[in-house]
């Protein structure tokens, strides 16, 4: 278990500077494995909300490590389709634990990030739709399980479980971007010969 210390935020866009001693609060910070090696940086808030660095949560959607962060900073478009999709817009500065001392990096609550799948799916983000099958797979399997007065699945069945939808998705749309590649290739030929 580790603990970060987080700085909250002066408004929407504007971020404290880490001098401010008083406006320190400390959060829990564990790694979050959903499952085939899919890992989140996942932060526990004094409040007990739950949140996630911004950085793991452009890398599982499958951009770039600085995506979110660029997103929020330029407040261009892609923020405002996010925003528009429900996201709040803030990201708070936590310090973590690294092996010379603190890191300084940039959290989302978790409500933040079911925001960022469903945008990232609906723009047809393979790793997001895939995230988003398997996450909802597995509330579902959880709630009727629940309902059906099964055992609950262990941590590491919901991992495996987690894991074979998400890879199932993903090859299910690789094939499918495939066979999309044929039709274009096919289609492009025979208005060749016109």
């Amino acid at each position: 278990m580790l603990l970060a210390v987080l700085v909250a935020p002066k408004s929407r866009n504007h971020y404290m500077e880490n001098s401010h001693m008083d406006n320190i609060s400390k959060v829990l910070v564990k790694s979050v494995h959903l499952g085939g090696g899919i890992v989140l940086e996942g932060h526990q808030y004094p409040s007990g909300e739950f949140g996630l660095s911004i950085t793991s949560a452009s890398t599982s959607l499958g951009f770039s490590r600085e995506w979110l962060g660029r997103a929020i900073d330029r407040s261009g478009n892609t923020f405002k389709a996010l925003c528009s999709a429900g996201f709040s817009g803030i990201s708070e500065k936590v310090a973590t634990p690294s092996n010379g001392g603190e890191q300084v990096s940039r959290s989302i609550l978790l409500k933040d990030f079911n925001r960022l799948i469903l945008y990232a799916a609906s723009k047809g983000n393979p790793e997001a739709v895939a995230l988003a099958d398997a996450l909802l797979s597995m509330s579902l399997t959880d709630l009727f399980r629940d309902t059906f007065g099964e055992r609950p699945l262990t941590l590491d069945e919901k991992r495996a479980a987690f894991y074979r939808s998400y890879a199932a998705t993903i090859n299910w749309l690789e094939e499918d971007r495939q066979e999309w590649r044929v039709i274009e290739e096919q289609e492009a030929f025979i208005l060749s010969m016109s």
